[in-house]
């Protein structure tokens, strides 16, 4: 996290190093780690139930540090891009791995927590990365060390539960036809989660944001966001998790599901106005009840297509809609305006077929069981 944050941080003096527009600003900011992280993390995932795990991530973490050391070096806009492409692909990996440990050391009542505690670190990166980075110029920012590969030799690699996967292994075809086969659940649920998460444009341009629109310094931002999205991406984690298994508690299966949809409805009006705001102390506030909303919403998949695409999409908006940098809040106010009730309604329309489908799981393993 603290490569990614420092990068939108810093964005607009790294504007000024390279001469550059906000739409290939939002290419560094996004697509660059999106691309190779789908294309490594979706077909490499196989591998994560054959494979020892904690090697995977140590792996993973070695490429992943040695990118964001070459982002560092960057003499131009194409090192810098292709730096941060091999920086996803170190990062592909890490997700999966960690939610299949994860899955294999708790009970699936314990789940929701277990997940959120794993958030915790995600959360913690994010948080120092704006405090820091704020006070440092982004070449040294950028510029760290290899990773040693601590997690292989610390981590025990615990043992797989899920009796199915010790028989046979899906295979890439077979995962495809069997979310083609679940549509009904999967469609809503990705489509839904990936248009949603275009408005992280907004949080990617935030230094640039509270630059052009409040005049705050890069020092002035990373502090109190810093600060503010500690506080309440914490705060969201936990109570997301005590939400969704109350829901659980109280027999429904699908409570972590609407734990989403409860959060995003809610988040939606503070993020249409959050770039409207006449003051930066009201827009942070603001900001918060969306870090909030964020917390509980990394109890869910994270969405690469929308994450990537983002800030590129903001960066184009802002320079072929409005035509001025100036114009940045209303770019991510038009973003949260046409993305986020559509997110929203396309979600709601997977919350039945993805409830009886846990029913059938549920059955099906205790059958196995």
């Amino acid at each position: 996290m603290l490569d990614q944050n420092i990068l939108g941080l810093l964005i607009q003096q790294i504007k000024t190093d390279f001469n550059l527009t906000d739409a290939e600003a939002g290419l560094l900011l996004g697509p660059t780690q999106a691309i190779f992280y789908a294309l490594v993390a979706v077909p490499f995932s196989r591998y994560i139930d054959r494979w020892t795990r904690k090697w995977i991530i140590a792996g993973g973490l070695i490429v992943w540090s040695l990118a964001t050391a070459a982002s560092g070096l960057a003499a131009n806009f194409t090192q810098l891009f292709i730096a941060r492409v091999v920086v996803g692909a170190g990062e592909s990996v890490n997700g999966p791995t960690a939610y299949s440990m994860v899955a294999d050391c708790f009970p699936r009542d314990k789940l929701p927590r277990a997940v959120s505690t794993l958030q915790i670190g995600s959360v913690a990166g994010s948080g120092l990365s704006l405090l820091l980075g704020g006070l440092m110029i982004w070449l040294v920012a950028t510029l760290g060390s290899p990773d040693l590969p601590i997690v292989g030799i610390k981590v025990k690699e615990p043992p797989r539960h899920n009796l199915r996967l010790k028989t046979r292994n899906a295979g890439f075809k077979k995962t495809i036809s069997y979310l083609w086969l679940h549509v009904a659940v999967f469609g809503p649920m990705f489509l839904g989660l990936t248009v949603g998460s275009l408005d992280a444009g907004g949080r990617a341009w935030g230094a640039a944001f509270f630059e052009r629109t409040y005049g705050w310094s890069p020092t002035q931002y990373g502090i109190v966001s810093g600060v503010v999205s500690i506080i309440a991406m914490l705060a969201g984690l936990y109570l997301g998790a005590k939400w969704a298994e109350w829901f659980q508690n109280r027999g429904d299966p699908a409570g972590a599901y609407r734990v989403i949809l409860y959060t995003r409805l809610v988040a939606i009006p503070f993020a249409i106005m959050q770039p409207l705001m006449p003051t930066p102390e009201l827009a942070m506030a603001f900001s918060s009840v969306a870090y909030l909303s964020l917390g509980m919403k990394y109890l869910f998949i994270y969405t690469v297509v929308g994450v990537g695409l983002a800030p590129f999409v903001t960066g184009l908006t802002t320079d072929f809609i409005f035509t001025s940098p100036d114009d940045l809040r209303w770019s991510i106010m038009l973003l949260h305006v046409v993305f986020l009730p559509a997110a929203l309604a396309i979600t709601w329309l997977g919350l039945k077929p993805f409830r009886k489908e846990v029913e059938r799981l549920n059955a099906e393993d205790a059958r196995v069981a």
